[in-house]
């Protein structure tokens, strides 16, 4: 009898944890909300396919490929747009690198993001061209990321101009303490980088997972912290935390003032980043256009900072400084469209009338001269050093920036100032799906 019943009360026990595991998932069900946060990686990867982004070897992580979520999507390469289209004796490719800014994550349709109303408004102007536009923008990537974006992926495609545009990313990454952890690749602030396929068997329970994610004993399967984790060093986050609950300035930033950290930790590592990228595109003879970082301020968030806003302003200076000496084109988008906050969702992403304003601005500075279509690094002999030298800005002696090269001068020579930049704000992007959600919903 004794055995009967233990027989019993097994079957119950299984039949209560069964019952537990299909209540815990018909939560899942409550709203889309709710299961973004709550979902275990396998069954995001069920109902949405291939994941937003995926793990790098070189890089840490990518944007990943086949991804769609709404009008969203990646191509096959795994960038954000339409497929990348065969190379023709027409083509002419354009590669932005940056982070959530370029790969516009303002906007939820791919084709609001400023690389792909880039080409459109390329392709109106040089109608004789294939214009193809890559988007090679991926969420808080720096510009340490984005050097090795363009090595480890970009590059392959052989774009004949390379457009960059970074800020607000590396000025995060500046927020770290002590100094000495403050480093050109930024491992003070990435200390690592994960897999988020790798995951402890209990956690595709939802009945453990769901009370351990709201306890805070493991993080969202679909949070940003399943692919990196953070620094202890890092105080970014402790910095935007206070702010929220308004008591800045507090522990550390009542001894270690903000305007002291970003002294200790200038902008050096974003400018000799930045240097190495234009050398490694110089190096295939092809162009580069520097971008300055655009932004505007709202209440409440980091860059309403005084010291974060001036910390950004300075960089651009540096930025237009940098370009000078390197000999590149730089267009001046920080004094042209900061503190216009119309065309900002939050800030810092543009949202879709700021994306095209951009992209009209990028047009106009390109149309000086047509490209020379057809003559990509794909169908090309491979150039030197001395020859990517070459086809950088010229000299005042030639107004029109039209290179010695006949056809390979691309962009057009912005003359930059050394003027003061409004100041600047922040925000979070406005992609959703596989995206990193701040806060757990309710469950009600």
């Amino acid at each position: 009898m004794s055995g009967r019943g233990g027989l019993f009360a097994l079957a119950a026990a299984v039949l209560v944890a069964v019952s537990l595991e299909l209540l815990a998932n018909a939560v899942l069900r409550t709203s889309d909300r709710v299961f973004d946060f709550y979902a275990s990686y396998a069954q995001l990867r069920a109902r949405y396919g291939p994941p937003m982004t995926l793990p790098h070897p070189e890089i840490g992580y990518v944007t990943g490929p086949g991804f769609e979520r709404g009008a969203n999507r990646h191509n096959r390469a795994g960038f954000r747009g339409n497929e990348i289209r065969d190379v023709s004796p027409r083509t002419w490719r354009v590669a932005t690198l940056g982070g959530s800014t370029t790969y516009s994550g303002g906007v939820d349709d791919h084709r609001d993001a400023y690389p792909h109303l880039l080409e459109q408004t390329l392709q109106a102007h040089f109608p004789e061209c294939d214009v193809q536009v890559i988007n090679g923008g991926v969420p808080g990537y720096t510009t340490h990321h984005s050097l090795l974006n363009w090595r480890h992926r970009v590059s392959k495609f052989a774009p004949q101009l390379v457009i960059v545009y970074h800020g607000v990313n590396d000025l995060s990454a500046r927020l770290v303490w002590p100094a000495a952890n403050h480093h050109a690749d930024y491992r003070g602030v990435f200390v690592s980088y994960r897999n988020p396929a790798i995951y402890a068997y209990w956690e595709n329970l939802a009945v453990l997972r769901i009370p351990a994610i709201r306890l805070g004993l493991i993080t969202s399967h679909n949070s940003a912290e399943r692919l990196y984790e953070f620094g202890s060093s890092f105080v970014r986050l402790e910095l935007h935390q206070q702010l929220v609950e308004g008591r800045y300035p507090d522990g550390l930033f009542r001894t270690v003032p903000l305007a002291r950290m970003l002294r200790e930790n200038d902008g050096s590592h974003f400018l000799s980043n930045i240097e190495a990228l234009v050398v490694d595109v110089q190096r295939t003879g092809n162009e580069v256009l520097l971008v300055s970082f655009a932004a505007a301020p709202r209440p409440g968030t980091v860059l309403a900072l005084p010291e974060l806003r001036e910390a950004l302003n300075v960089q651009n200076r540096h930025l237009r400084r940098l370009a000078d000496a390197l000999n590149v084109d730089l267009l001046d988008l920080a004094s042209t469209l900061s503190g216009d906050d119309s065309l900002f969702v939050d800030g810092v992403h543009f949202n879709a009338a700021g994306n095209a304003r951009r992209a009209d601005l990028i047009s106009q500075a390109l149309h000086a001269r047509a490209p020379d279509c057809g003559h990509s690094a794909l169908n090309a002999e491979p150039a030197s050093a001395d020859r990517g030298q070459r086809n950088t800005r010229q000299s005042s002696g030639n107004p029109e920036g039209v290179a010695a090269s006949p056809g390979r001068r691309i962009a057009h020579r912005i003359r930059s100032r050394y003027a003061n930049t409004p100041p600047a704000s922040s925000g979070s992007a406005n992609i959703r799906k596989f995206a990193v959600i701040e806060k757990p919903p309710a469950i009600r």
